[in-house]
């Protein structure tokens, strides 16, 4: 979707949210470069971060985490429009 539109980054948040990811989850979504350029040098960055608290809090204290990690992930593409 946002390489397609990469003006819309409220609607690259929401595809994020409807794809199913994790209640709390924050996304969000930008165009670095040339993004209005047909072909042009423009990149997509969407990233959606979560924090997690796993059920067994006590095998994660040991490593030294409070229980809860923070998962982030990123996606990156290049414009086509």
């Amino acid at each position: 979707y946002g390489i397609l539109k990469p003006s819309d980054t409220a609607g690259m948040e929401s595809r994020v949210l409807a794809a199913g990811v994790p209640a709390g989850t924050t996304p969000t979504a930008g165009c670095t470069g040339s993004c209005a350029t047909v072909d042009g040098t423009g990149t997509v960055v969407v990233t959606a971060t979560s924090d997690f608290a796993p059920i067994t809090l006590g095998f994660f204290a040991w490593m030294g985490i409070d229980g809860t990690v923070t998962l982030t992930a990123t996606a990156k593409m290049r414009v086509l429009s």
